[in-house]
């Protein structure tokens, strides 16, 4: 699941556009995300990136609502969720990516 905690200055959708960029870009992936009823439309690429946000392709937002929309996929059955915040890394850095998860394991399991 790409993901990314809220930081200053930065929209989630900066976040969406700066991992997802080539994904959206390709056809059979608009294909699976318009069918997944996520409302890309393969021309801008940040429209698409904010479509991914509010489409819940991408989560974005602070702690509690990030555990919130995890919390929804393990109630759905999900028992297994990659946390990919390359967007997060793509933006901001390394050490920026690591300290989100960090930050989203610890609540994780708190």
């Amino acid at each position: 699941m790409p993901i990314a905690l809220e930081c200053e200055g930065h929209e989630p959708g900066t976040f969406a556009l700066a991992g997802n960029a080539a994904h959206l870009q390709g056809p059979h992936h608009l294909d699976m995300l318009r069918r997944a009823g996520v409302g890309v439309g393969g021309g801008d690429l940040k429209a698409d990136a904010q479509a991914l946000v509010e489409g819940g392709a991408f989560l974005g937002g602070d702690t509690d609502g990030l555990l919130a929309r995890l919390s929804a996929y393990e109630k759905a059955g999900v028992d297994e969720v990659v946390l990919n915040v390359t967007g997060v890394f793509n933006v901001a850095g390394a050490q920026e990516a690591m300290s989100d998860l960090k930050r989203i394991l610890a609540a994780l399991s708190a």
